[in-house]
């Protein structure tokens, strides 16, 4: 299989470039295979090609049903990649995936999942660029970007998703309920607690923002 590691990379890419954009089975069933193959240690001979893969267009195709199906599926495929041959990267590539895995952190309309795939990429990409930077400045200017990226995030979840958490925690009395209200029926829980009908847990995307900032606290400015 080694002697035909090259053309086998070639024809994976091919068959990825020539794969009608909107048979959204066929690309997924490619994605699974070249999930397997990455698992090997052929992964290395994917290097030469991996600015094509950086290309959605190619990976993930131009189809909507393509891209809403397999695009999860895709990116995790990529980053797995690219976390195991990041040291090989050159500064240009690692360029590419810093742009790319960036906008994942920012796309509500992909899995929080891959978000936080995102940000777990993005944090172990921070050491081979700081090695980088010590013949490249461009370097320096590629992780103040990345800080910059997740102090957006945190901006974000800051106006959006904390203030949401304050309001599920509030007591119903600095909600504006009167006291003289009737408390709303509760239901026995199995642990014998009660629970008001009709009130909502806390939204799985404002739990999710807190996992996010947990995990991108240790990129500070020292790193840079």
């Amino acid at each position: 299989v080694a002697s035909y590691a090259s053309n086998l990379v070639q024809g994976m890419v091919a068959l990825l470039k020539n794969c009608p954009q909107e048979v959204a089975h066929l690309r997924k069933e490619l994605l699974i295979a070249a999930r397997h193959i990455l698992a090997t240690d052929l992964r290395n001979k994917f290097l030469p090609c991996i600015d094509h893969l950086f290309d959605e267009n190619l990976l993930i195709g131009s189809g909507w049903t393509t891209r809403e199906s397999v695009r999860s599926l895709a990116y995790s495929i990529l980053a797995d990649l690219v976390h195991h041959i990041r040291a090989q990267l050159s500064l240009n590539q690692l360029s590419m995936a810093v742009q790319l895995f960036s906008k994942n952190v920012h796309d509500d309309t992909i899995p929080v999942s891959i978000q936080m795939m995102s940000c777990k990429l993005l944090l172990n990409l921070v050491e081979c660029i700081r090695v980088k930077s010590e013949q490249d400045t461009g370097a320096r200017d590629l992780l103040m970007k990345m800080m910059e990226v997740f102090v957006l995030k945190f901006q974000a979840i800051a106006v959006y998703q904390i203030p949401e958490l304050f309001k599920q925690c509030q007591p119903s009395s600095e909600a504006g309920v009167s006291p003289n209200m009737e408390a709303p029926p509760t239901s026995s829980t199995p642990n014998g607690e009660g629970v008001k009908k009709g009130s909502s847990p806390v939204p799985s995307a404002s739990a999710s923002s807190l996992v996010l900032m947990s995990m991108v606290i240790p990129l500070t400015v020292s790193d840079c």
